[in-house]
């Protein structure tokens, strides 16, 4: 037909063919325009009941004008023969496109195969173009949907992918034909029949169509829009993975597993992709239709919200990933983040002189510690043999014996941040505890003899410099589990230390039974400190690798699954491509070590932290709760416990926590700036300045400080005091997005926004994933007079939790807002979630509402 003109289309090259028809590229000679002509196959053409159904179809599909889905212009017949002029696309197909994908995942297999370190090889999409397509193709089916209109044959050949630049755009093609089975002969087919036939019985059917019908397609039973949504489910799973869920190489194989079996999820053959894609896929996979999304809206909607989590992480690996040795720095400027805190309780968040004590915060209706309270630190042991390389075993004992002691209502135990700065230090034990303020310290050191571990520990009295209690033993194998039970039994012997019965069978509880398991867990614990000294992803993973090692060794090991949830949560607040996905595995994890053991403290802090990365609140404030209560003396959870009332805006709850933490143990930055924000929050300027103050004078590093402090001369009006600290902030090293916001504030004061807009890159506010820092973004652009730019921030910060209403009632910076009415909606959401926080935590307290 190549040369031949048809109505007033000149056809000019032939494009392919098929059951369904041959294709041709022509020119619309009225219009000027290339089009694409398909002429029905002359069998089906001839066919009146078919033709009627064709010609009632492809009107009702020309009337869909949506971006995804090929457009039909015209309907018509010639000689006999209809057609249908439709949109000329230029790109490849789907099926292509996914096939050149596995293609080249499997040269990068063969690469991997021969590396030092084989790599996870992802699938033919990578994550976010695949979601991109995934919501256009669901956004597609929605519009047709809502038209009445089926589809019925979604495959990966009835999906066109065109090439937009950096970008790709995915049209459905063939609505209003796919209805229509080749396989039937005109005399046996029933026009409104649905769309199964000889498909599945047929010799040598093509496996296409019927790889991805639903099970009710199947069945030949009625269909809606669910049927096009499995049919999707399946389309992803292929651009997922490479691989179809129903594999096999017959019909009959196939239909049986579209009826019966369930696929594997899609992470089992691409570990690269968030775990929410799993669920969602699998999903649209159940063979009860009931059980899927309702509708491809439903669908839509959860697929952008995956999709904006993974960009807003994507991002936070370029705009909030901490440098090599500055993480406590990075995450202190967070206000003490939620990562900072989860990672108090495995290692330590400010290495050497992170630590520094302070004269005690401005005294303020806190409660003091019991006066039967005891205090003890314990020292990393040191290696008298010299060797190096031997300071995780050092650190492991003490941090195995601080754990057991953790928590005991009478004993205040100083964390393993504390003492870490005595690792190869030669500092007296008497001087070392008068520096972390305790009544004593266990000092002890080891060397190898052979097959046995010869450890000699004391404990050390702080005024008298006399030794409470002495020990000296020889370990070999189990003997390590049963050392750090005795001796943290003889510390409180020696310290007289009021045990009850509980607390004495939570601390004598074994661990574990195997003693490889222990040393995976305790070499675990010591890369943690490792990662905070230099943070790499590869530590992260090698944290996650040494726990689950120790699972499996040991699948009732509940600390082991802390310290396995605490690295899913490092990694969901700092590298990852989604966050939300870490954080949810870091619960699970979290919650079996609850269920294995419901009395570990570590458990419970490691789900709230999880929890409260998740924009669960309310969850994580009953979780740290339980936390606290267990393990009275637990600063970490203490802070963590802090960081969560300020999220929901309990401040004087969030004040008295971080009081007896610091009370606890006094030299803590992180629970220092936590204090002196939550004071600010209150209005109390000159409480928060005096904490500052204090801060700034102990050491030339406070960065924090300085920028926080910055931050409160601008609302005192006090700029030629805040202006200096502001230069220093904005031109110190280290350029965290959290303290260049707080140094914008002066800039901002003295309407100089081209030097906020050199400060801070300009983001989107679904790139950050800070409740803090969206919220501070919003402020600063209220301060610059640019509402249109405050609010969508303001906006986000809810969002992603930030309830803290209190504080957006006093802050001056929204004063010109207040009258618009989306302030307004925002402010009021805010409020109600405040008020519930409220009824729910404050337990009569009587906060009063901001003035």
């Amino acid at each position: 037909m190549t040369g031949q003109t048809i109505s007033h289309y000149r056809i000019l090259d032939k494009l392919g063919g098929g059951g369904m028809g041959v294709v041709f590229k022509a020119e619309d000679t009225r219009l000027g325009r290339m089009v694409a002509l398909k002429f029905l196959p002359d069998a089906l053409a001839g066919d009146s009941l078919f033709l009627q159904r064709f010609q009632r179809e492809a009107r009702a599909a020309s009337a869909l004008n949506h971006p995804n889905i090929s457009t039909i212009y015209e309907v018509d017949e010639h000689d006999g023969k209809p057609f249908i002029a439709m949109e000329l696309l230029e790109g490849e197909t789907l099926s292509k496109r996914v096939a050149s994908g596995i293609a080249a995942a499997q040269q990068q297999r063969s690469k991997a195969d021969t590396a030092d370190e084989p790599r996870p090889i992802p699938g033919p999409f990578e994550t976010d173009q695949l979601l991109d397509l995934a919501i256009q193709l669901t956004d597609a089916l929605d519009a047709a949907h809502n038209k009445g209109i089926i589809h019925r044959d979604i495959k990966p050949g009835n999906i066109f992918i065109i090439p937009r630049g950096g970008t790709a755009q995915a049209k459905i093609l063939d609505f209003g034909l796919a209805k229509i089975d080749p396989a039937k002969t005109p005399s046996s087919a029933n026009p409104d029949s649905p769309t199964v036939g000889m498909h599945l019985t047929l010799t040598g059917a093509p496996l296409g169509t019927v790889a991805y019908m639903s099970p009710e397609q199947a069945r030949g039973e009625e269909l809606d829009g669910r049927t096009d949504l499995f049919s999707l489910g399946v389309v992803l799973y292929e651009m997922a993975t490479g691989r179809h869920p129903f594999e096999a190489s017959t019909p009959g194989v196939i239909f049986d597993s579209i009826l019966n079996r369930d696929p594997a999820p899609p992470t089992a053959h691409n570990p690269l992709l968030p775990a929410e894609v799993d669920r969602i896929v699998l999903r649209l996979l159940r063979k009860d239709r009931d059980q899927r999304y309702a509708s491809a809206a439903e669908l839509r909607a959860e697929l952008k919200q995956l999709k904006r989590d993974t960009d807003s992480s994507q991002s936070a690996r370029t705009v909030f990933a901490p440098p090599p040795g500055r993480l406590g720095r990075l995450l202190a400027a967070a206000g003490g983040s939620l990562v900072t805190l989860i990672a108090v309780f495995v290692a330590v968040p400010f290495w050497q002189n992170r630590w520094k004590p302070v004269a005690p915060p401005p005294a303020v209706a806190a409660p003091a510690p019991k006066a039967t309270t005891r205090t003890v630190a314990v020292l990393p042991f040191r290696d008298l043999s010299g060797k190096t390389g031997s300071e995780s075993w050092g650190i492991g004992m003490a941090d195995a014996i601080i754990s057991r002691m953790a928590g005991l209502q009478n004993l205040a135990v100083r964390p393993t941040s504390s003492v870490l700065r005595y690792v190869e230090s030669n500092t007296d034990p008497a001087q070392a505890a008068k520096e972390l303020e305790v009544d004593s310290v266990l000092d002890g050191n080891f060397q190898r003899a052979g097959g046995v571990l010869r450890v000699s520990v004391q404990l050390i009295d702080r005024e008298n410099r006399t030794t409470r209690w002495a020990g000296r033993y020889d370990l070999r194998g189990n003997d390590m589990l049963k050392f750090q039970d005795e001796v943290a039994q003889k510390v409180v012997e020696g310290l007289n230390v009021e045990v009850s019965q509980a607390e004495h069978e939570s601390m004598t509880a074994p661990m574990t039974e195997s003693p490889k398991a222990y040393n995976l867990y305790v070499e675990g614990r010591y890369v943690a400190t490792e990662y905070l000294m230099r943070p790499r992803r590869e530590s992260l993973q090698r944290i996650r690798a040494l726990a689950e090692k120790a699972i499996a060794m040991d699948p009732k090991f509940a600390q082991a699954y802390a310290l396995l949830s605490v690295a899913y949560v490092l990694e969901a607040g700092n590298f990852v491509g989604s966050s939300r996905e870490y954080a949810a595995r870091g619960a699970r994890a979290a919650e079996r070590a609850v269920v294995l053991d419901p009395r570990l403290a570590e458990a419970y802090l490691a789900l709230g932290m999880a929890q409260a990365l998740q924009t669960q609140n309310r969850e994580a404030i009953q979780t740290l709760r339980r936390a606290v209560s267990l393990a009275p003396n637990l600063d970490s959870a203490l802070d963590a416990l802090g960081h969560a009332y300020m999220q929901a805006g309990l401040l004087e709850e969030a004040e008295e926590v971080l009081r007896r933490s610091l009370q606890l143990n006094p030299g803590v930055r992180v629970a220092q700036l936590m204090l002196a924000r939550a004071l600010l929050y209150q209005g109390r300027f000159p409480d928060s300045e005096e904490i500052l103050r204090q801060m700034v004078a102990v050491s030339t590093d406070q960065r924090e400080a300085e920028a926080t402090l910055a931050l409160l001369f601008y609302y005192q009006g006090r700029l030629g005091e805040s202006e200096p600290l502001a230069e220093r902030v904005s031109t110190g090293e280290i350029q965290e997005k959290y303290l260049l916001c707080f140094a914008g504030f002066t800039y901002a004061a003295r309407g100089q926004r081209n030097k906020i807009d050199s400060l801070i890159l300009r983001m989107r506010p679904q790139e950050v994933i800070i409740p803090e820092l969206a919220y501070w973004m919003a402020s600063l652009y209220a301060a610059l007079g640019d509402g249109p730019q405050a609010l969508p921030w303001l906006h986000r910060a809810v969002e992603l939790g930030n309830e803290n209403y209190p504080w957006l009632e006093r802050d001056k910076n929204f004063d010109k807002l207040r009258s618009n009415p989306e302030f307004g909606r925002i402010s009021e959401q805010m409020r109600s979630r405040w008020e519930k926080n409220r009824q729910l935590f404050s337990a009569g307290r009587g906060q009063p509402s901001p003035s």
